[in-house]
């Protein structure tokens, strides 16, 4: 029996990302809606929504728009302090996941 696991990454942008988030379901847009409105990628709205990344102004100006919001990207939210700790996050999450599949395939042996 296959298992899938699924490992979704949060960023340190979370909060803000879930604003997002929330304001494109009030407004009844996938993501996919939403990026193509904006023109940009699906992935991109994804990391966006889950903290990865914050829009430059331009884009976040746009997505305000096509949300008919007014949610503004904190500079404060861009810290080299923040992009330590994600890279951090990311690399540990790495590491765990590569552990959890070695240990997965071999139970499934």
């Amino acid at each position: 029996m296959a298992r899938h696991i699924t490992h979704t990454t949060v960023g340190p942008h979370y909060e803000f990302g879930q604003k997002i988030a929330a304001a494109r379901r009030r407004a009844g847009l996938s993501q996919e809606r939403l990026a193509d409105r904006v023109g940009l990628t699906r992935r991109y709205v994804i990391s966006i929504e889950n903290g990865s990344h914050v829009p430059r102004p331009e884009r976040m100006a746009a997505i305000n728009e096509a949300l008919g919001t007014s949610i503004e990207a904190s500079s404060s939210d861009d810290t080299e302090e923040d992009a330590l700790a994600a890279l951090i996050r990311r690399q540990i999450e790495k590491t765990v996941d590569a552990r959890l599949s070695a240990k997965l395939a071999e139970a499934a042996a």
